[in-house]
């Protein structure tokens, strides 16, 4: 089984155990105010649509967050992606963002949120190199798993913005499954 099909698989996996963990048996989870910290990371799957990163990714994140209010939380993030162009070289892309993340509830095992990120960073193939400018848009549900470990589902629109002529803006729709810890 390839890799790709194992990184769709993960995020299926993760939504079975969402919706089928009733609430009643869940930890309730760490409840959140200012002051909190999040260390947490993510990989994910995403298919870029259009321009010069055209193709299916593979991304890790990790990222660091730190709650300013109970519901508010603001961070920064390493992204890792690697972008399969069919009949194309590969792209590699490294960067790194602030992201504010704004959540529904501070208690309770289950949580939604909504992101906004901005990245920096560059993409390499083997034929060039190039700055990387990207926003992202998330939405996204948390499951606690632990008092202070969480599950956490999201979907995330990217819109990329390159600094060389021969590169081609365009975006990416990705979804991401990821853990997060509560400190």
């Amino acid at each position: 089984m390839s890799l790709h099909k194992i990184l769709l698989l993960l995020p299926l996996a993760g939504l079975i155990s969402c919706a089928s963990n009733p609430i009643g048996s869940a930890p309730v989870g760490q409840t959140f105010e200012a002051g909190t910290i999040r260390l947490g990371g993510d990989m994910g799957y995403s298919s870029n649509g259009t321009g010069t990163m055209n193709g299916d990714a593979v991304h890790l994140d990790g990222n660091a967050g730190f709650f300013v209010t109970d519901l508010i939380e603001v961070g920064g993030a390493l992204n890792i992606e690697d972008v399969n162009i069919k009949g194309g070289a590969d792209i590699e892309a490294v960067s790194f963002g602030l992201y504010g993340r704004a959540y529904n509830s501070a208690s309770g095992p289950y949580r939604t949120f909504a992101e906004l990120g901005m990245h920096a960073g560059t993409v390499e193939s083997a034929f060039a190199e190039a700055d990387l400018t990207a926003i992202s848009i998330a939405v996204g549900m948390l499951q606690f798993v632990a008092d202070n470990v969480a599950v956490e589902l999201a979907l995330e629109q990217s819109f990329y913005s390159f600094d060389d002529s021969a590169a081609v803006d365009g975006n990416g729709l990705a979804l991401n499954l990821g853990v997060s810890m509560y400190f």
